[in-house]
This record gives structure tokens, C-alpha cells and sequence, in this order.
């Protein structure tokens, strides 16, 4: 990861994340550290931690752009709670993974994330799960690959909008010099797996408004739910009960 000061403005709005580096992801009981070499950046970290018995969904979950592996792990582990396995990963330039963060660098570890899954455990049905930022990486896997649902918390529209709202609104946007999109709205109506969509009533960036218009943009039968809370509360804090007992009953009917 190069220097994060010499990301431009944008780009550190947009991966503040990329900051956080440490040697190696977590490793919590019952949990199998991933460490994915490839030709071009030298590894993709990721945990994968099992699920109960007989119980053959595997969420993939995308955190968000402040996020990493550790500071997603007890969200993971409300997620694993729930019956299915769970396995995440830090982008390139976060966490423990090498390279540096971009839209198609997040879109490509995605993949690999999604071949390793296949090729480990093929049995196991995906669903793809996204906060914030990673809402438009599971938006876009949806589209490329096969899964089983697809879950958005606190989903974004496009890196457009929450750019515009990010900064002040006498400052001019150039849309075309900004290096990438992360565009859920144009992708979700390609979507063909049942949607779950879980926005806040006081978000910053993304409110009801922005999720309210992924919802419109389904083709494929959308749930939502309001959590109540703003952007980057934890997910894992005690009074997000609604927010698993929804999860729970929309994982049950895939």
C-alpha cells in the first residue's frame, strides 16, 4: 500500500479504511484464516468460520470503506450466530491484504473470494452481504455470479452521490475525474435473487431516500427494514436485535 497521504481527496473519502494495516486477520475459535496468493499483489487476507450442521448457506460479507476483518469481527460472528458460514476479507490495501484499494481491485478480490468459496466449498450456497461501501461489491457479485440472496445494510446508490454529499455544496464536482463508481443503482435491477435491504432513519451518507431507490430499481422481491440508527454504528451492538431477527427470517427463506 502506498503512502495513504498521496491518495487523492476523493480517494481518501473513499477508502479511509485503507489507514488501518496489520499482519494478519483474526483468528477467533472455529475460524480458518485465508491467506489467498496471486501473481499480482502477493495476498488477499480472509477468515472463514464454519456454520451448524446441516446448514449449507455461506454469507459472503463486503464491509465497509472504514472497516477491516477485525473491526467487522463481532459483526461476523452475529452473522455465524444465525446457522450459516461466514466468510470476509480485506480488500487490497486494508487489513492484512497487500496492494492498493480501487473499484476494480475490489471487484477483482471479490472474485477471488467467490472462486475460493466454490472451489473449498462447493457444496455451500452463497448469499452475498454488503455495508455502505461493500453494498455495491455484493451488488456487483450478484450480477456475475450465482447466488442464493442479497443482502445490503445501510446500502449507497453510487460513490457519485455520496460524493456530492460528502463535500460542500459550493464545491464543484467533476464527475469525470472522479476514478471510480461503485454504482449499486445501475446494477440492482439485474439482480435476480431475493434482496434484503436494511437502511437507517438518520444515515450519513445513505438514507432511507438512497435505499428507497435501490428498492424501486428491483426487479427481484425486495425486504426492508428500518435499523434506526445512523451510519457507522456498530452492527454487532446489542439493540441491533431487529436487524438479525429480520436476517434470520429472510436467511430462512432462501
Amino acid at each position: 500500500m502506498k503512502d495513504f497521504s498521496l491518495l487523492s481527496r476523493v480517494e481518501q473519502q473513499a477508502f479511509p479504511g485503507a489507514k488501518v494495516s496489520y499482519a494478519e486477520p483474526p483468528s477467533t475459535v472455529n475460524t480458518d484464516v485465508v491467506l489467498m496468493t496471486t501473481a499480482v499483489v502477493g495476498w488477499i487476507a480472509g477468515v472463514f468460520a464454519p456454520g451448524a450442521e446441516g446448514n449449507d448457506l455461506c454469507i459472503v460479507y463486503f464491509y465497509g470503506e472504514e472497516d477491516n476483518i477485525r473491526s467487522s469481527e463481532l459483526f461476523v460472528q452475529s452473522l455465524r450466530n444465525l446457522g450459516p458460514s461466514v466468510v470476509s476479507f480485506d480488500y487490497r490495501g486494508y487489513g492484512a491484504s497487500h496492494g492498493e484499494p480501487s473499484e476494480t481491485n475490489f471487484y477483482a478480490d471479490a472474485k477471488l473470494i467467490m472462486d475460493w468459496l466454490a472451489e473449498q466449498h462447493p457444496k455451500l450456497r452463497p448469499v452475498v452481504c454488503g455495508k455502505s461501501l461493500g453494498s455495491a461489491v455484493a451488488t456487483h457479485i450478484a450480477t456475475t455470479h450465482a447466488v442464493n440472496g442479497l443482502i445490503l445494510l445501510s446500502p449507497i446508490t453510487n460513490m457519485i452521490d455520496v460524493v456530492k454529499h460528502i463535500f460542500p455544496p459550493d464545491e464543484v464536482i467533476i464527475e469525470d475525474a472522479i476514478p471510480f463508481r461503485f454504482d449499486c443503482l445501475s446494477r440492482i435491477a439485474d439482480v435476480k435473487c431475493p434482496i434484503f435491504i436494511a437502511h437507517r432513519d438518520r444515515d450519513d451518507p445513505d438514507s432511507p431516500s438512497m435505499s428507497g431507490m435501490l428498492e424501486k430499481a428491483a426487479v427481484a422481491p425486495v425486504t426492508c427494514v428500518d435499523m434506526g440508527m445512523v451510519h457507522n454504528d456498530d452492527l454487532a451492538a446489542p439493540d441491533r436485535e431487529l436487524l438479525l431477527i429480520t436476517l434470520s427470517e429472510f436467511l430462512a427463506s432462501l
